[in-house]
């Protein structure tokens, strides 16, 4: 008995010190802003106001504070990712990640500069009964080795994204030659079909015969079958290689009337040791065994460039096409660009009379760069954070090709589509605005 009473007073003792030896720490220990194990922003300590405190935000955030820099807290978030990984009965070669991946939501979690959060929904904002709040992720399955997300879209929203390009056309008529160009994902290739949601493949399709007869699509699909045994597609990461953007480029060309540069006459460069967006959300062990590189292509055409900042798109800045200083680690992709700039200016030493617009996320950076050897002038365009009117840009700068491009996620993703129709329509430009269109009562999904 003397020994047991010995036993709770030693560790109620041992209990008090490890809490009191872990605050001292907390104070003393340097506070970080991001946590470059989770690659996301840490939560910083709030400034005292007394509203906050009486309706009980300030406690909370310093809760939250408290939370995201104790001690240690990085070596026991890792400790926690390892034992999560080896519970229950594993299978090696297929892993399924339930939780909804936002890779599009104007932030990207291989980035750790990058929001944490999606963008807010406005009340202003026009809505498809049933869509807007239907994401095409259907969670992340790692299988053999590679994170790939499983797609969801439906009719409606394809259909809701043929409708907006035409709208381009429509609104542009004789001015410029609209393109679409949407891209399918890992899972189109490399997923059995019987962890498929919906094929992607054929959603494409789907949206590409509701496109206006004047409108030229560029079958990407079909072009990537044939390359799918190549490095086309990232292990750890939901974008594609610039290999697979060339094959897409390549297409491009045949519909745009160019001959595309032989790959072997670019200047190719590799940067190795890539973890992805995928991996950082799902931090399964067989991604890391998987580990990609950066392979990439320098066009030879001679240009300058200006970037305009995401957060203030009249900052404008040097630019390039292939921005090589920081791009390394977890941020590899950004080789394209350096960054997700709201608008890239590039001006080139072609003398052809061709200019082009292409409006696109992340997953046209890998694309895009290509363009430049074939038009005098390219206007890159992120829909995400470019805030001004973009018909008037067409008629300024004498845009002669408006390529929207889109990945088969964002291709179904209706805020996406909404962001980029009011690009058109909401700041200063058409008076017109497209009729949003109605859910169909049709079955929905496209099944295999």
């Amino acid at each position: 008995m003397h020994s047991k009473l010995l036993l709770i007073r030693f560790g109620t003792f041992a209990f008090f010190v490890s809490l009191a030896i872990f605050g001292i720490l907390f104070f003393i220990f340097p506070k970080k802003e991001v946590s470059e194990y989770e690659k996301r922003k840490l939560a910083q300590m709030p400034t005292f106001h007394w509203k906050d405190f009486w309706s009980g935000k300030y406690l909370k955030d310093v809760d939250m504070y408290v939370a995201d820099n104790f001690p240690f807290r990085d070596g026991f978030v890792q400790t926690n990712f390892v034992i999560s990984q080896n519970r229950g009965i594993k299978n090696e070669d297929v892993g399924f990640y339930k939780q909804e991946v936002v890779t599009n939501g104007g932030m990207d979690k291989s980035n750790p500069d990058s929001t944490n959060q999606k963008d807010e929904k406005r009340p202003e904002d026009e809505l498809i009964e049933g869509e807007a709040d239907k994401s095409p992720v259907r969670g992340v399955m790692i299988y053999k080795s590679m994170a790939i997300q499983v797609f969801g879209g439906g009719e409606s929203s394809a259909k809701y994204c043929a409708d907006v390009v035409n709208f381009y056309q429509e609104t542009l008529k004789d001015k410029a030659q609209v393109y679409s160009v949407v891209v399918p994902t890992h899972g189109e290739f490399y997923l059995p079909h019987k962890y498929r949601h919906t094929s992607e493949k054929k959603n494409i399709e789907y949206l590409y015969s509701q496109l206006n007869e004047k409108v030229i699509s560029v079958d990407v699909t079909s072009s990537l079958y044939k390359h799918k045994d190549e490095y086309i597609f990232f292990n750890t990461d939901h974008h594609w290689t610039g290999l697979g953007a060339y094959y897409a480029y390549e297409e491009f060309c045949k519909k745009a009337g160019f001959d595309a540069v032989p790959i072997e006459k670019m200047e190719k460069k590799v940067i190795n040791g890539f973890l992805g967006s995928l991996y950082w959300i799902t931090r399964d062990k067989r991604l890391k065994e998987n580990i990609d590189s950066v392979v990439y292509y320098k066009p030879s055409v001679k240009y300058t460039a200006f970037s305009h900042a995401k957060k203030n798109p009249d900052k404008r800045s040097g630019g390039a096409l292939l921005f090589v200083e920081y791009a390394k680690g977890p941020n590899a992709y950004s080789v394209y660009f350096g960054d997700d700039f709201s608008l890239v200016e590039v001006d080139t030493d072609v003398k052809n009379g061709r200019r082009a617009m292409i409006i696109k996320n992340s997953f046209g950076n890998a694309f895009a760069p290509y363009l430049a050897s074939h038009f005098e002038k390219l206007l890159v365009v992120d829909y995400r954070y470019w805030n001004k009117n973009l018909l008037k840009m067409i008629n300024d700068h004498k845009i002669t090709d408006v390529i929207i491009f889109h990945y088969s996620f964002s291709a179904n993703t209706v805020p996406d589509l909404q962001r980029i129709k009011k690009l058109l329509t909401e700041f200063g430009g058409a008076n017109a605005k497209p009729e949003t269109p109605k859910k169909k009562a049709s079955k929905d999904t496209i099944k295999q």
